[in-house]
């Protein structure tokens, strides 16, 4: 599935590490927004998946910090998203970082089609919360939160800044993934 997202000029794949082990990503596309999607610019936010495990040690956060900045390095000014309408937990995570429900959109499974909500929120960045900027439209970050390393390709980026008290840190990129 990533192979196919990283080819996608249009999307955006994060995908948060965690001692060289996958632990979640986050997937967002310029995409057509349902008609319910009425704030300016928008770009979909079309996952975001943990690993039960780390639920609720802050790399959704992480992950969703690196959403907003991805959309605000796009030029958006909108994210929305559908979500499951039974997956409270999903719902109040959304909840705390903005969103609002703004409708709902069909998705079919299994055959069957079902309405599920739409949310969307503005774009927004938090500063001095440990984020990552990648400079030079970098489209895929990969940050293993254990040692802080940020890879291109397998390759170790240099730090350009690091602001040691707020813990952001600013890289240059000029690959297309990073």
């Amino acid at each position: 599935i990533f192979a196919s997202i990283m080819q996608d000029d249009l999307s955006t794949l994060l995908v948060a590490v965690d001692s060289e082990q996958y632990v979640g990503y986050a997937h967002i596309i310029l995409s057509a927004p349902p008609p319910c999607v009425t704030g300016p610019s928008p770009i979909e936010l079309a996952r975001l998946y943990l690993r039960q495990s780390v639920i609720g040690k802050g790399y959704g956060a992480a992950l969703m910090r690196a959403v907003h900045r991805v959309a605000m390095q796009r030029r958006c000014q909108t994210i929305w998203l559908g979500v499951y309408g039974r997956n409270e937990r999903a719902r109040d995570f959304y909840r705390r970082w903005g969103f609002v429900d703004v409708g709902t959109k069909a998705f079919v499974f299994g055959g069957c089609s079902y309405d599920d909500p739409v949310m969307a929120a503005p774009v927004r960045i938090e500063t001095g919360s440990g984020d990552v900027t990648v400079r030079g439209g970098a489209r895929e970050l990969l940050v293993d939160t254990a040692s802080g390393d940020v890879r291109v390709a397998g390759e170790a980026l240099a730090v350009v800044e690091a602001d040691t008290a707020s813990g952001d840190i600013t890289l240059d990129a000029g690959a297309d993934r990073v």
